[in-house]
């Protein structure tokens, strides 16, 4: 296991070994350690499934560990550079995002629904009902904190939020002969009539189904189906990011009732592996991709051979080949490499995934 002082005294030799080969000074290494060092001490810090007793909350300690995965000096500097590449969303970013969505897309869509116009006198009151009050906003999976949604958008009225306490409004008695999933859809529908279980408050009219990652667009595409079947309200998704290979997969929906606008896209060249289908992408794509390979049995283990197992591909679920984390947990369409915890194999991850089987 490579130590901090290890990975300093590395970078040290790398740089000197540049200056003598080129004859002139450099420091290229060292300037990417001082920005990792940075970035590990402010918004990369605040990694959550990092807290676990298991891992190190020290972003620079779980540096010099994942770089010192591989042996050979090209592949440790190759994991250097790759470490400033990794897109990290923090807090903040996503809260951002939260406001961007609310002003943005789906403003806009509820005016188009709506039909309004700019000169209507009312415009801002009859828009602050439709937004506030007449608009079910709810997540694709648990990843999704809407509860943050709501209170940054200071959103009121609507009791219910996907969570358990949704499982307890679906749990109603069922009536006879009804199966239970007639029962959720029916309760699904008892809601969006009636939001605040009192009759005080106006129906719902629209459902916003958000999500902070889609990769495949798997997940997403069976919850949306299941909304456009059972219920009859229009339906917006808006994924904060989305990976190319995901919007392809929703694309395929064909419903009017559905539109789709992601808040970010990360396109085919911002991938690895398969999925890039040969696009220009980052500096030394094809090298990381080799490395990927050549390493996937080291961290999954000799033995791993089923693709809908953690850690699935070298690429991640689905061959996805995102690079990308948030401030909560590195998705699983986010190359294995940067997140894979090993217990099989033998691999220390940089940014530690809290897996969920």
């Amino acid at each position: 296991m490579m130590t901090i002082a290890e990975l300093r005294q590395l970078v040290m030799q790398w740089d000197l070994h540049d200056s003598v080969e080129q004859m002139e000074a450099t420091s290229q290494y060292q300037a990417m350690l001082d920005r990792l060092e940075w970035f590990g001490s402010t918004e990369w810090a605040n990694y959550l499934p990092a807290r676990d007793p298991k891992h190190s909350r020290n972003y620079l300690f779980r540096l010099a560990q994942w770089v010192g995965n591989v042996e050979s000096e090209e592949n440790r500097k190759l994991l250097l550079e790759f470490a400033l590449r990794v897109g990290f969303l923090s807090h903040e970013d996503l809260c951002s995002l939260y406001h961007s969505a609310l002003a943005g897309p789906i403003t806009r869509w509820i005016v188009e629904l709506e039909r309004f116009t700019l000169d209507d006198p009312l415009f801002s009151e009859r828009l602050e009902e439709e937004v506030h009050h007449r608009t079910w906003y709810c997540p694709i999976t648990d990843s999704m904190d809407i509860n943050e949604f709501y209170h940054v958008n200071h959103i009121v009225g609507v009791r219910h939020r996907p969570s358990f306490t949704l499982l307890k409004m679906l749990d109603r008695p069922a009536n006879d002969g009804e199966d239970a999933m007639s029962r959720v859809i029916t309760n699904v529908k008892r809601f969006i009539e009636d939001p605040n279980g009192r009759g005080t408050a106006p129906p719902l009219k629209r459902i916003v189904l958000l999500e902070d990652f889609v990769g495949s667009g798997t997940q997403a595409a069976g919850a949306l189906e299941w909304a456009l079947k059972n219920l009859e309200v229009p339906v917006l998704f808006v994924p904060l990011v989305i990976c190319a290979p995901g919007m392809d997969k929703l694309s395929e929906l064909d419903n009017q009732r559905l539109k789709i606008s992601p808040m970010l896209k990360l396109e085919t060249c911002d991938l690895l592996g398969p999925k890039r289908n040969g696009a220009e992408g980052i500096p030394k794509a094809e090298l990381l991709e080799e490395l990927a390979e050549n390493t996937f049995k080291q961290l999954a283990g000799e033995n791993h051979n089923d693709e809908n197992l953690a850690p699935h591909t070298p690429f991640g679920f689905q061959k996805t080949g995102s690079y990308f984390v948030s401030y909560s947990n590195a998705p699983n369409n986010t190359l294995p490499m940067i997140h894979h915890v090993s217990v099989a194999g033998d691999w220390w991850p940089l940014f530690p995934r809290s897996a969920r089987l």
